[in-house]
């Protein structure tokens, strides 16, 4: 037989334990939501690294493209001034020369 304290003892832990159960039930809920949430992050710094990687390459080849243009300018400048250098010597300008 059941005494009346011993219900009265079993009423009044019906609260806590009621608290526990919930905490059970939600602990797999927010350990879910965590991994969601750290899983979304991860992905939003590897899409940040991607397009930061992305836009050091397009720096990086338009750094060579301007040296490449800027070597061409100095070969197309110093080959008009070796052609125009020659074109003075045949013309026979002043010669120096030293004894």
């Amino acid at each position: 037989m059941v005494r009346s304290i011993d219900v009265q003892q079993i009423l009044l832990q019906t609260n806590s334990v009621e608290r526990v159960q919930q905490t059970q039930q939600q602990h797999p809920d927010v350990q879910q939501r965590y991994f969601e949430d750290q899983l979304s992050k991860e992905k939003k710094n590897m899409k940040e690294k991607v397009s930061g990687a992305e836009g050091l390459e397009e720096l990086r080849i338009r750094e060579e493209e301007r040296r490449d243009s800027g070597d061409r300018h100095k070969r197309g400048k110093k080959k008009k001034e070796e052609e125009h250098d020659a074109g003075a010597g045949e013309v026979g300008e002043t010669v120096d020369i030293r004894v």
